[in-house]
Order: C-alpha cells, then sequence, then structure tokens
C-alpha cells in the first residue's frame, strides 16, 4: 500500500524574508519551498537576496537568486527547474550622472542556456526624485558570452545594450518597487558564424513588488518576476521565451 503524505510548507510560493538594515549595508533575503506527496510529488524551492553597501559616492549591489523544481513523471522524479540569475552592479554618483559598471550571469534549464555571462559600462541618471518617489534610468552597453544546451554551434558572443529602469514608491506604510531591464543584442554572432537576426536575440527581465506594513515587525506583500529570452525560441519552438512567476510573502523587519 502506498504511503501518502501531503505536506505543503506553501500554499502558493509563500516566501519569508529577512532583512538587516544599517546606514552603510542594506540585506533582505527571502526563501520558499513547497513538498507534495502521494499521488502527485513535487519538490520546489526559491532563494533570492538582495545585498547593497554604500560608502562616500560609491555603491555596490548584488542580486542573486535560485529556483529548483522536480515534478513526478512515471514514478520517477523529473527536473523541471533550475534557474540561477546573479546581477552584480558597482555605481560611482556624480553631481548629474551614475557611472555603471555591470556583470550579469545566468543558468537557465527552462531556457535551455547553460551559462550566459556578461560585462558591461553605462550612464545613470536619476528622474525624479521626491520624499515618495524615485525614477531612475541608465544605459549601459554590455559584451555578453553564450553557452547553449542546444550545442556548441549555438554557443555566441554578442554585444547588448541594456536599458534600466527603476521605480520607487513609499510612504509610511507601503512600498512599491519595480526594476526592469530591457537587453537587445545589436550583434550576435553564433560558433559555426551564422550572425543572429536583432528580433532573436532579445532579452527583458522585470521584478516588481508591492508591500505593506501590518505592525512593527511584520509586512505582507505580493510580487511578480517576467523574463522573456528570444535566442532559445528561435532555435527550437519547443522552448518558449516567456517565463513568469507570481508569488506572496512575509516580510521581517
Amino acid at each position: 500500500m502506498k504511503f501518502v503524505i501531503c505536506l505543503f510548507l506553501s500554499l502558493v510560493s509563500v516566501g519569508c524574508y529577512a532583512q538587516i538594515d544599517s546606514s552603510k549595508t542594506k540585506f533582505d533575503c527571502g526563501l520558499g519551498a513547497n513538498i507534495t506527496g502521494g499521488n502527485y510529488t513535487s519538490y520546489t524551492g526559491n532563494i533570492k537576496a538582495n545585498v547593497s553597501r554604500d560608502w562616500s559616492s560609491n555603491q555596490i549591489n548584488w542580486s542573486p537568486s535560485f529556483e529548483y523544481s522536480k515534478i513526478s513523471n512515471n514514478g520517477h522524479l523529473q527536473l523541471r527547474e533550475r534557474e540561477i540569475y546573479s546581477n552584480l552592479n558597482y555605481v560611482r554618483s556624480t553631481k548629474e550622472f551614475k557611472i555603471y559598471l555591470f556583470n550579469e550571469m545566468e543558468h537557465s534549464y527552462l531556457q535551455k542556456v547553460d551559462f550566459r555571462g556578461s560585462l558591461g559600462l553605462g550612464l545613470g541618471h536619476k528622474v525624479i526624485k521626491t520624499n515618495i518617489f524615485e525614477l531612475d534610468l541608465s544605459e549601459m552597453i554590455m559584451v555578453e558570452s553564450m553557452i547553449s544546451n542546444f550545442g556548441t554551434d549555438y554557443d555566441n558572443l554578442a554585444v547588448r545594450s541594456s536599458t534600466r529602469l527603476k521605480l520607487k514608491w513609499s510612504n509610511s506604510r507601503v512600498k512599491f518597487n519595480s526594476v526592469s531591464f530591457f537587453q537587445p543584442a545589436l550583434y550576435t554572432v553564433r560558433n559555426s558564424g551564422h550572425v543572429v537576426r536583432f528580433s532573436d536575440n532579445i532579452n527583458f527581465r522585470s521584478n516588481t513588488t508591492f508591500e505593506s506594513k501590518v505592525s512593527k515587525i511584520f509586512s505582507l506583500g505580493v510580487g511578480n518576476s517576467i523574463t522573456y529570452e528570444a535566442y532559445s525560441h528561435s532555435i527550437s519552438l519547443i522552448t518558449k521565451p516567456l517565463d513568469y512567476t507570481f508569488y506572496f510573502f512575509i516580510k521581517i523587519n
């Protein structure tokens, strides 16, 4: 007789966030998990973090994330998702502009990307800044190398532009944050020598959160992340270019 167990660590990918805040260093980390068993077995987990350090007119920001899941298929566990992403940037602020040094790394089982790494340089400007609202806009040029799961002929080298839009709105009880990257490749060449069309290597990534303070200790919030990567879809139509996640979280302030 099959033993049936059903354990839910979360109902809808509920996350618990811990936050550390000082005058120079800020850190928050979120963990989520979902385990089911019985007639259907699945294991899902994720971790997201944000770390920033300020000194003088300089700032370093690092935002890593990891998502992993397995599901049952004919009695055997099968990998469904293994997504690793890291965004690291150094910012030097002047009176008028911000100078960015930017690094991005990714491994994606869903998008058939064994490794994608880029390094870029650019300028940013705080378009609007009030007591409750901020709007930042930046533009960078990046050199990118990608190792594809489809084979070495599809590995590529690209020159990519990156437009970053950052929105912040907050008051004493509510916070809204959104960061979006639009990253079209200006030039892409495969190992085989084939030059990839502009429309076949466009990336877009967005992360948005909305949270409300319910006490001095806890905040509740919702968020979503959207990723669009055209390259693997241009190789195989089975690989969809768009992935998105909606989630609910509890933050410990």
